[in-house]
């Protein structure tokens, strides 16, 4: 049975009549007896011209690399057939875009879609409304010049806004006396309550807004050197005195929130890391509230 076993796993065109070929002593030795001149040969012999030409390199010589040069001619996907040009594969391959890379902006998705493949331009965006319409006369340099001394003008008046607003009012006495103590307003119209503030009468021009960053670099450093969100607070700062947050809050908090934004969530982070918090609540570990009711403010 273990010879009947053996001769199934065997080519029946090498080995013939496996099952009924006597072996050992058994064997035959007289004049009939078959050696290996005159034992008939078989049908079909083993090819060993096509073994060899599996080692065969295409161009017609014999291929003596080892299996790891093989390995390195073989392009694991198109994109790397194209890099490397290997040119295995039959067609091409589609160029990766590069928001495959980079990701796309996170702040103004309604606005990404026109906005794509479009060179962006801080602090200030390339337009016809800003760079064309608005300077008709009385402008001999280059409005293609989209530096910020060139384009803030058109957006602010440079001398600021002298006179007083008279529409803006203090809701209380209180508020117009700490603000006066402070120094950011002065009084102009005691009857009316006008007031009008002291960094509103001029546009913060380029070198205004070196100084002031550098001051805010200067005493973050002092206070807090070694927090690890000083970076986004500058670059919060430094949008602000940009959009000139003095002449107009709304607008400059507007285009610099999302520098708020990242702030605050890497302020949370930072206080999960050094208090140890968890991502996931138990029992045991549970952040306290101010009262049960409480929102749970998370940032990230």
């Amino acid at each position: 049975m273990e010879l009947n076993k053996l001769c199934s796993f065997l080519l029946r065109g090498n080995i013939s009549h496996c099952e009924n070929a006597p072996t050992g002593e058994n064997a035959p030795k007289g004049e009939n007896a078959q050696t290996g001149e005159n034992a008939p040969k078989s049908e079909n012999p083993p090819k060993s011209e096509h073994s060899q030409a599996l080692f065969q390199d295409a161009s017609g010589g014999k291929n003596n690399d080892s299996i790891l040069d093989v390995i390195k001619k073989i392009p694991i996907n198109p994109f790397i057939d194209s890099n490397e040009d290997l040119n295995k594969y039959k067609y091409g391959v589609e160029k990766k875009k590069i928001q495959r890379y980079t990701g796309v902006q996170v702040y103004e998705e309604e606005d990404k879609d026109h906005k794509k493949n479009q060179p962006v331009d801080y602090p200030f965006p390339v337009s016809k409304s800003v760079v064309f319409e608005k300077n008709k006369v009385n402008k001999s340099e280059d409005r293609i010049n989209i530096n910020y001394s060139n384009i803030a003008s058109d957006l602010y008046p440079e001398e600021g806004f002298k006179t007083p607003n008279r529409k803006k009012h203090f809701s209380s006495d209180w508020e117009m006396l700490l603000a006066h103590n402070h120094g950011l307003y002065n009084f102009k119209n005691t009857d009316h309550n006008t007031i009008v503030n002291k960094d509103m009468y001029a546009l913060n021009t380029e070198n205004d807004i070196r100084n002031k960053l550098n001051l805010y670099v200067e005493r973050i450093n002092v206070d807090n050197p070694n927090d690890a969100c000083k970076y986004l607070a500058i670059e919060e700062y430094k949008c602000l005195l940009t959009h000139s947050f003095h002449m107009n809050p709304d607008v400059s908090n507007q285009k610099c929130v999302k520098w708020f934004n990242e702030y605050m969530q890497c302020k949370w982070d930072e206080h999960k890391l050094n208090y140890g918090y968890n991502y996931i609540e138990n029992r045991r570990n549970k952040k306290s509230k101010a009262y049960i009711a409480a929102p749970d403010y998370q940032y990230s």
